[in-house]
């Protein structure tokens, strides 16, 4: 069959789309290979994390139980990791949440780690991490008390074959504590319980495909401002700045109210204005963007609305 390990450090959209006949949400290589989408019948033998589809859809038909609604869109994408420095491991979790996701109609990215300090390395934010308790270097129960320490709130499930980690599980805040093999219907209620808790709470983001076929996702809050520049899209956020070919008219579709559209080239984030004089608003990481005459009156009115609304 060859070699058809994950991949640790690369990542894979779940749930994204349909081609006709019914797929799965992960695509498939080989190393080496170009990636392609698979169909279901022969697909799950392994992972690729290296092509992600420009468009985003949601996958399968399954009419099962869910604590989801069918028919209610979910806006923002899971960030999922996954971290062992088991290969078998790390494919048996993607698989269980592959098959998850893609039963449950969600949409997550996937991200494989082979040890602790790989995790910590990311800058990533993490909504569900699982983690295996021992590993060379820093194990698993290390990553999850230094990300607490850094202020991270994600969902973290343990999965080890050592039970004696379980009261230390407690100290980080732990969902779950998953022994190997993993039960699969102890699986799905964790996932559940869990999916059930980002979905009262995630925060909306934009889906940024950009290079090709890779893809970002960027949360609303995190994003200062979109310039159309050069025929191109520029994303300011906190911690980078990302290029994409979206119109403008696409992007003021899938903003949501905090963004006001203070030129015809600029919409800003109203969250990080801190400051308006002569024309230009100045946010708050020292950036000043244009406001247009035509414009300014509204800007002024929508500023002292969304003051007003985080007051309340």
């Amino acid at each position: 069959m060859g070699d058809r390990s994950p991949v640790p450090g690369g990542e894979a959209l779940l749930g994204a789309e349909r081609c006709g006949k019914r797929q799965v949400g992960l695509q498939y290589r080989r190393r080496g290979e170009k990636t392609s989408c698979a169909e279901e019948r022969g697909a799950r033998e392994s992972l690729a994390f290296a092509r992600i589809p420009d468009r985003l859809f949601f996958s399968g038909n399954n009419e099962r139980s869910s604590p989801f609604s069918h028919t209610e869109k979910v806006i923002a994408i899971i960030n999922i990791a996954i971290v062992d420095d088991d290969p078998r491991m790390l494919e048996e979790v993607s698989r269980k949440v592959s098959d998850y996701v893609d039963g449950r109609r969600l949409r997550a990215s996937l991200h494989l780690f082979a040890d602790g300090a790989e995790l910590l390395r990311s800058a990533r934010r993490f909504d569900l991490l699982f983690l295996d308790v021992r590993m060379e270097g820093i194990s698993g129960m290390d990553a999850a008390k230094k990300l607490r320490e850094n202020g991270t709130a994600g969902h973290i499930i343990f999965v080890t074959v050592f039970d004696e980690y379980v009261y230390e599980a407690f100290e980080v805040e732990a969902s779950d504590y998953l022994l190997k093999p993993i039960d699969s219907a102890r699986f799905e209620r964790t996932m559940d319980r869990v999916c059930q808790n980002l979905h009262r709470t995630k925060d909306p983001g934009l889906v940024i495909s950009s290079r090709g076929n890779n893809f970002s996702f960027l949360r609303f809050n995190d994003i200062l401002y979109c310039e159309a520049r050069n025929h191109k899209m520029i994303i300011r956020s906190k911690t980078e700045t990302l290029e994409c070919s979206l119109k403008i008219d696409e992007l003021k579709g899938r903003l949501d109210d905090r963004f006001f559209q203070c030129h015809r080239s600029y919409f800003i984030n109203l969250h990080y204005a801190c400051g308006y004089e002569a024309g230009l608003v100045a946010l708050e990481n020292g950036e000043k963007i244009p406001v247009s005459r035509l414009r300014a009156r509204e800007f002024s009115r929508k500023m002292l609305q969304h003051i007003k609304e985080r007051a309340e």
